[in-house]
């Protein structure tokens, strides 16, 4: 027999003001039926920002949740789904008494945001006055924002604790008391204070930017609006969306560009809708440009990841794929699809000689380092297979197509997808290393 679970209590005015006054809430105000509201700050100005738009049939999520306000507001407008992480057992349990109150229904947690994985994507994200009580901030912004698909919002202290006063006055100081010194890119560590909450880290806007805008490539915009909180920052961070990234890799002088350029030019037809006007990025231009000026269009529909696996991991000094900040798009898109130009060492070393020798027939450095890699088929099927390694782990439905020989003479199957089947991610490291096989090799 299967155990019923008991209806939702049906609270009268009376015993929704005598549970309010007998538990004392605070810090939230939230509008409880027969007009009656907690104690505390309504939010007015936040729920505003982040609920100026449709959130019918959206997913939400707030760390820090507390009596579950913005949980309960999205629901109100329309969300499917409202997921609430808070710390505090009282306050869980305070919160799902006021979810029963105004029969609505919010999903509350009581984990540590930062020790546990986020289970699925949700549209909207909150991590509203959360990082300054974090043991490692910048993680779990960036966790967040991978299981964000359309918007992230923070609410981030940076004057540092009001319980510190030196400390506070060190970090000031330390700013500048200019306009221009006040842009620092300054992080700070807080004292330990009793009575603090265990305060740890704050940010200067320049930092926080920095951080979200450079140090990552998810977002298309990070906007700051202003509120009456002078000693906050309020961010709206809205995330890149791209429908179908291509991702054409190899190293140096395989032949990435031709096929990019071939892609976008028509001569290697494509059935996905790329042409002239399909953006293209590489590791080199979103280094030195912004997300926003790599992607005009926040949504895109298709784009191309021209990347270079041997510039990033020993000219770029990112030693692993995990470090790579370029990899980030792969996280904005939804369909992933891998084109491995893996030519033979013979054929590679010929073509980084005819592609980049000087008129002298020399060699830059770099290049010349190339040139030595290229002779170890050990390190070229360890770099291959560690890519797909990565990248397949990252997102198990990319789809992989290992593609060999001169990137002038690739043609596009006519039937299927263009490039007849798909590969796994072990089938395609089958591939690479039957093409960098050791035991076949032969002098170059």
């Amino acid at each position: 027999m299967v155990e019923q679970s008991e209806p939702p209590k049906d609270w009268s005015a009376e015993e929704i003001r005598a549970w309010v006054d007998a538990q004392g809430l605070a810090y939230q105000q939230v509008e409880l039926p027969f007009g009656i509201k907690t104690a505390g700050d309504s939010r007015l100005e936040a729920r505003e920002i982040i609920f100026a738009r449709d959130m019918t049939g959206k997913s939400f999520i707030d760390f820090g949740s507390y009596l579950g306000l913005f949980c309960l507001e999205a629901l109100k407008a329309g969300a499917s789904r409202a997921v609430g992480f808070e710390l505090d057992k009282e306050k869980v349990s305070q919160a799902r008494v006021i979810a029963e109150m105004l029969q609505l229904h919010p999903t509350y947690v009581r984990k540590n945001c930062e020790a546990v994985a986020i289970e699925g994507m949700f549209d909207y994200s909150l991590l509203l006055n959360v990082l300054h009580h974090t043991f490692d901030p910048v993680s779990l912004v960036r966790k967040v924002a991978r299981a964000t698909s359309d918007t992230m919002f923070l609410e981030v202290a940076r004057n540092g604790p009001k319980y510190t006063p030196s400390s506070l006055e060190r970090f000031r100081t330390f700013l500048g008391r200019s306009r221009a010194d006040s842009d620092r890119a300054a992080i700070f560590a807080a004292d330990y204070v009793a009575g603090a909450q265990n305060q740890t880290f704050f940010f200067s806007e320049k930092a926080l930017r920095i951080i979200l805008s450079q140090h990552m490539a998810l977002f298309h915009e990070v906007k700051v609006h202003k509120t009456k909180y002078k000693s906050r920052l309020f961010l709206e961070c809205k995330r890149l969306q791209i429908g179908h990234l291509f991702v054409v890799a190899g190293v140096t002088s395989a032949g990435k560009s031709i096929v990019c350029d071939r892609l976008r030019e028509g001569s290697l037809k494509s059935p996905f809708g790329i042409d002239h006007q399909t953006p293209v990025v590489s590791p080199t231009k979103l280094s030195s440009n912004s997300v926003k000026a790599c992607f005009p269009e926040r949504a895109t529909a298709t784009a191309l990841l021209n990347y270079d696996m041997l510039s990033v991991i020993e000219r770029r000094n990112a030693f692993s794929f995990e470090r790579d900040v370029t990899l980030d798009l792969t996280d904005a898109a939804k369909e992933i699809t891998v084109l491995l130009i893996a030519p033979p060492k013979e054929l590679l070393i010929r073509q980084l000689l005819d592609a980049e020798s000087n008129s002298n027939g020399h060699l830059s450095s770099w290049h010349k380092h190339c040139l030595a890699r290229y002779r170890e088929l050990q390190f070229l099927k360890g770099i291959y297979i560690d890519f797909v390694m990565h990248l397949s782990e990252r997102h198990p439905l990319a789809r992989f197509h290992v593609l060999t020989g001169e990137a002038n003479d690739f043609a596009m199957n006519p039937d299927g997808d263009g490039l007849g089947p798909s590969q796994t991610a072990s089938e395609a490291i089958q591939a690479v290393t039957m093409i960098y096989d050791d035991k076949i090799d032969s002098p170059a």
